[in-house]
């Protein structure tokens, strides 16, 4: 399935989407080979629906590292000459770099989260790997910045233990796959991380780290900000060039919406949805939910 919102180049009349996982999800024994096109980022023609390109970057899954994060498209200086390129941020920690009328990879980055059992097979018994299949990179929409040259993503680092039941790969009636992904128990440990990363070299420019994982996904101006919104209740500002943090606004729940900027009567301005997260409940924890919606005027 395309997992979440695509990108659209109109002048190529191309449009990037990305593809889920397959299934089931933790027990790949019925399902060998490389499963395309599971995992990957694809290239549609938009005049007949046909496939221009696709490139798998998680053959074979067994994690559930779907695509879970809109293309970025932008073009690049790339060895002397400008590239309309494509950008990806992933579940696994890397971001791929792709000419996006060709489909070539150009470069894939250093991790941007930590990584822990990484690519290992979950167990019966149950394995601790990070990135979890919650991302790092996940739904949040990432942005790049012509004024710094960089990408800029709201990630997590959110290890889950995962563990297959063999012989329950077709469930009656229930989902298909054959294990389970655990956020809780075993005091698993948590936190977001807010990065940038030079797309060219592929080197983390600079992370900070937030109390709670990221869910918001993040916007950049030209005013040299990034804005993003936190899981316990705020929305935020932090210089494009560092992660130094600036502002933040208080809100009566998280702000894990996308923030968007607009221009009104020659004036700036971020609005972001804060409605709360039922998806961090853990155990008897009830987050705070709201349906505000809520405008900032830049000056």
């Amino acid at each position: 399935p395309i997992w979440t919102t695509p990108s659209l180049d109109p002048v190529r009349r191309l449009i990037y989407v990305t593809t889920g996982n397959p299934g089931p999800d933790y027990d790949a024994t019925v399902r060998p080979g490389d499963n395309l096109w599971g995992d990957s980022i694809c290239a549609i023609r938009a005049d007949d629906g046909s496939l221009a390109w696709g490139f798998q970057y998680m053959p074979h899954d067994t994690w559930d590292y779907d695509g879970g994060t809109p293309p970025l498209l932008f073009d690049i200086e790339w060895k002397g000459a400008k590239v309309p390129a494509v950008g990806l941020f992933t579940k696994i920690g890397y971001f791929y770099l792709l000419n996006r009328e060709t489909g070539e990879l150009l470069k894939v980055s250093e991790p941007y989260v930590p990584q822990e059992n990484f690519l290992k097979p979950p167990t019966s018994d149950g394995l601790l790997i990070a990135p979890g299949s919650a991302g790092g990179t996940n739904w949040s929409p990432a942005s790049f910045s012509p004024k710094t040259g960089l990408v800029y993503s709201a990630s997590m680092h959110w290890p889950m233990k995962m563990t297959t039941f063999p012989g329950q790969e077709r469930r009656e009636r229930g989902s298909y796959q054959s294990g389970n992904a655990s956020f809780t128990g075993d005091n698993i440990e948590n936190w977001g991380i807010l990065n940038a990363i030079n797309p060219i070299t592929g080197k983390v420019v600079w992370e900070t780290k937030t109390k709670q994982p990221l869910f918001s996904g993040v916007i950049t101006t030209a005013g040299g900000l990034i804005f993003a919104g936190q899981t316990d209740n705020s929305f935020d500002a932090w210089e494009l060039a560092n992660g130094n943090h600036l502002w933040s606004y208080q809100t009566e729940a998280g702000a894990n919406a996308a923030p968007i900027t607009y221009t009104l009567d020659g004036k700036q301005y971020v609005v972001v949805a804060a409605g709360g997260i039922r998806y961090l409940r853990r155990d008897r924890d009830n987050p705070p939910q709201a349906d505000a919606i809520i405008a900032f005027a830049l000056k």
